[in-house]
């Protein structure tokens, strides 16, 4: 009896838990990749990004609609496993990739989770005024005007924003319904608008922006699971794609400043003549 609810258990991770794997692993490797890079194994970050990608394919299946869950499976695996290879080629100096187009396909991925009738903006911390969000990107791009360019700290809604972007804890703020929240004169909504879902983008403990989610139907985000251990497993492929946003941009200021007497991987460890790229 015990052997046969392990193997009915199993059946209802087995798809979900294999088709993470290859988003988890080249994450792995391309952090690993990294830290060697660098003189060192950072394994709590490897670990956390690995973790945290591999459980946003596995654990919401138990909490989720099946139909939506297929569907935001497919996306996020669509999207995350190119770009987390992607991120680990940045890292190794294999690939021209811009942080920029990365951080494009990410809120374009988070935004299709939802669907037709919500929008997602990244914007990130100014780094000479931590008390400014400065807008990245929009999805989809034919709505950007819906998102006001910069939030800063002296006023309600952007003070509200920066403290959700800054909260040590890292958690997401979820909004079922602006009109009976008890935050809705400080939180922004984009016009239209009832829904939220807002997420802190860290690098470790370091925050570095914040992914915003709205929807126009109350019930498109789905709201905490409060009869879990852990509520926030809805939200498991938004903290994957956070992460690796998050990940984006700490890559981003080292590009262009390689150790001159280490060898370009892209050269196979040979010196260029001064015609190579």
């Amino acid at each position: 009896m015990v052997r046969s609810r392990l193997g009915n258990a199993w059946s209802k991770v087995r798809v979900p838990f294999t088709m993470s794997l290859p988003s988890a692993f080249s994450l792995g490797f391309g952090v690993l990749a990294t830290s060697i890079s660098s003189g060192g194994l950072n394994w709590p970050l490897m670990g956390l990004g690995v973790a945290t990608v591999a459980a946003s394919g596995t654990l919401p299946y138990f909490l989720s609609e099946p139909k939506n869950e297929i569907h935001r499976s497919a996306v996020f695996d669509a999207t995350v496993h190119p770009v987390t290879k992607s991120l680990g080629d940045l890292m190794q100096n294999l690939s021209e990739a811009a942080p920029q187009d990365i951080a494009t396909r990410l809120t374009e991925a988070a935004q299709q989770l939802i669907g037709a009738s919500s929008i997602c903006a990244f914007f990130e911390l100014d780094e000479e005024d931590r008390r400014t969000l400065k807008r990245v990107m929009v999805a989809p791009n034919d709505r950007a005007d819906i998102a006001p360019t910069t939030f800063t700290g002296e006023d309600d809604k952007g003070a509200f924003l920066v403290h959700l972007t800054q909260s040590p804890t890292g958690r997401a703020k979820y909004v079922g319904d602006i009109k009976k929240d008890s935050d809705r004169d400080r939180i922004w909504m984009a016009n239209g608008h009832r829904t939220a879902l807002f997420v802190p983008v860290h690098a470790g403990s370091r925050p570095h922006g914040l992914l915003v989610i709205q929807s126009t139907k109350p019930g498109d985000i789905p709201a905490p699971a409060l009869k879990s251990p852990n509520p926030d497993v809805p939200y498991l492929k938004f903290y994957g794609i956070s992460y690796l946003l998050g990940l984006s941009r700490v890559i981003q200021p080292t590009l262009g400043k390689s150790d001159p007497d280490l060898p370009n991987p892209r050269h196979n460890g040979k010196t260029p003549r001064p015609s190579e790229p």
